[in-house]
């Protein structure tokens, strides 16, 4: 949907490789010796995210806990926060199907409510929730309310 309006550039996850399996792994499942990416770090993640937002104006969608030791005024003031929240029954189902093996700090609760609750704090305001039942259910009608609190356009196209 953010893609098909064609005035992002869109990013999915992308702090997610460089917690994984960059050079510093820091999911708690990773084991010596498991393959890692060489030159692939969160710093040059954020480094390439600034760059490309020289050019581009820029939306992606990440989980907190990538990059909660990273947080910082100057960092998060580079953001229009919003957050994506998800049934958490379904959550861990849905990761449970994908990752028998995954470790509970993979989920991320505790970052998310962390990072909510630090935004409010700063901002003296709450950042926008959006429920994926209710966007799911209502996506016209969730997306025009995402779109206008954000501060960005509302493209009825780009639903198709």
């Amino acid at each position: 949907m953010m893609r098909q309006r064609g005035d992002l550039y869109c990013m999915h996850e992308p702090f997610g490789e460089a917690w994984y399996q960059g050079e510093e792994p820091l999911c708690p499942r990773y084991k010596y010796g498991d393959k890692t990416t060489p030159g692939l770090t969160l710093e040059s993640v954020w480094d390439n995210i600034q760059h490309l937002a020289n050019k581009h104006k820029i939306f992606f969608k990440d989980f907190p806990h990538y990059i909660s030791h990273m947080w910082n005024q100057e960092l998060l003031s580079h953001f229009t926060h919003a957050f994506l929240i998800r049934d958490p029954a379904k959550t861990i189902t849905s990761i449970n199907n994908q990752w028998p093996d995954f470790d509970e700090l993979e989920v991320g609760f505790p970052e998310q409510r962390a990072l909510f609750d630090l935004i409010s704090a700063t901002n003296g305001k709450h950042p926008p929730i959006i429920d994926s039942d209710d966007l799911l259910e209502r996506p016209k009608e969730m997306t025009k309310i995402f779109c206008y609190a954000v501060g960005i356009p509302f493209i009825e196209e780009a639903l198709t």
